[in-house]
């Protein structure tokens, strides 16, 4: 990474080669696809094939990984804060109350625990396609 924190890396790769307006298109189509569903299996199928595309960019993990402990570092903090001031929300989605435990008085609900990790995955699929382009 340059002083500058730039992600930019001269290198001759598919993605490098790619016209900018194609890449804005995709990436635009991306976030759509991202975030006009709540679904975790759509969440998880657009990071695995994120992470399938990472290596034609040829972008080397040591400059990345700032990135990658930047956005777990924000997942962690969101899906605590989520639990912490709406630990019913996935209740409140799904009209599902199953509790599968306790914390202190608190309920902690299946329901609520999905919502947490399709949130986290939402953020994290949008992760290899930012590094990419």
């Amino acid at each position: 990474m340059n002083k500058f924190g730039s992600l930019y890396v001269d290198v001759d790769s598919f993605f490098h080669r790619m016209n900018p307006s194609v890449k804005l298109i995709i990436f635009i189509l991306w976030l759509v696809a991202v975030f006009s569903f709540l679904d975790l299996r759509l969440s998880s199928a657009l990071l695995i094939f994120g992470f399938m595309l990472l290596p034609f960019a040829a972008i080397p993990y040591k400059i990345s990984r700032n990135l990658f402990a930047a956005i777990l570092t924000f997942n962690i903090i969101n899906a605590l804060f989520i639990f912490l001031i709406t630990p019913d929300y996935g209740v409140t989605l799904s009209n599902r109350d199953y509790v599968i435990g306790h914390i202190a008085s608190f309920p902690i609900y299946l329901a609520t625990i999905e919502y947490i990790l399709t949130i986290s995955l939402k953020y994290l699929s949008l992760l290899p396609l930012t590094i990419i382009f």
